[in-house]
């Protein structure tokens, strides 16, 4: 028998959008499929349309706590041997779990592949792709490449196939830490306890519509300053794996941390979560980031370093377009 893949839904207040994900996933070509949906507490209609699909899928709804709470959960009321965690806004292509069995090895701890980003109505964003295809996607062992950038590069929650072996040393997902973004918990935790596979293919769709936890695409401000306090987080959850001395190992020089930390100090000065920052030590850290992190094209490359000089030398009234054209 084919091996058992649990689909997890997590929902909080997505009704027009859990129809599209729960469909997705009861139109799986593989064979062997189970599905639990939780509903996080959610106020809206999202009861409604998930008792629709009571006779295909599980449903637990409890009181809201969370995305990592929502996992937690999800994860305990599952029983394959491999986990995909969805987002209620996201959905699949009907062969992504079977693609992702078939790319399995013994020894792995994910599969991942790359997400199609589509707008609040479905509509494919173009050379929108979560992660952009300028940055290469690795295969094996990614623990080195965590040491030395603190971070590698990987797909939201949506596009990761996880083995349950490795997601019971894992779970439960410290709630208080990581209500949200709790993908970046199994992301960074996952590759010590297995290697990456990846498929450089799009295998699902991650909708841009507005009110997602999560987006790499806003300068507002407090949207950027939550990015840059989260990057912190990771960067401390990577120095504990790594068995680091120092648990805030601020200067990794992980690309997106960079661009996002920059962008942070030179906008929003104020409220920016790193204390000790100043112009120089901002620019040299994106500099770095840029030649350093793996996966980058050379025009991705040049448009990072130009973006960092530039914005970095002039005042900030002028250097506004520049930083919002690095964020895009």
């Amino acid at each position: 028998m084919s091996r058992l893949v649990s689909i997890v839904i997590n929902n909080y207040n997505y009704e027009d959008y859990v129809e599209y994900a729960l469909k997705s996933a009861i139109a799986q070509t593989h064979n062997n499929i189970e599905i639990v949906v939780v509903d996080d507490g959610s106020t809206d209609g999202s009861r409604i349309v998930i008792e629709e699909f009571e006779s295909e899928v599980q449903a637990i709804f409890k009181e809201n706590g969370g995305q990592a709470s929502a996992i937690n959960v999800g994860f305990e009321a599952s029983s394959g041997d491999l986990v995909l965690f969805l987002d209620a806004d996201d959905y699949l292509q009907p062969e992504a779990i079977e693609r992702a069995v078939n790319t399995w090895e013994p020894e792995g701890a994910k599969v991942q592949f790359r997400l199609q980003c589509v707008d609040g109505e479905g509509q494919r964003i173009e050379d929108f792709v979560k992660p952009r295809w300028v940055y290469a996607m690795p295969n094996g062992n990614v623990v080195p490449t965590l040491r030395r950038e603190g971070g590698y590069v990987m797909p939201p929650t949506s596009g990761n196939v996880f083995s349950r072996e490795v997601l019971t040393e894992i779970l439960p997902i410290p709630t208080d830490q990581w209500s949200l973004c709790a993908d970046a918990y199994l992301n960074l935790s996952a590759p010590f306890h297995g290697t990456i596979q990846s498929i450089d293919d799009t295998l699902g769709y991650y909708r841009v519509h507005g009110k997602n936890a999560w987006q790499d695409i806003s300068a507002e401000r407090d949207v950027l300053l939550h990015r840059t306090r989260v990057h912190l987080q990771k960067q401390n959850l990577v120095a504990q794996l790594t068995g680091e001395q120092n648990g805030h190992r601020s200067f990794y020089p992980d690309s997106i941390f960079a661009r996002d930390r920059f962008a942070s100090f030179l906008l929003y000065p104020e409220g920016h979560p790193v204390p000790e920052e100043n112009r120089l030590r901002a620019i040299s850290y994106g500099l770095c980031s840029t030649w350093k992190t793996d996966g980058i094209g050379w025009g991705q490359r040049l448009k990072l370093i130009l973006g960092y000089i530039g914005a970095g030398v002039l005042p900030r009234l002028v250097a506004k377009p520049i930083l919002r054209n690095l964020l895009s």
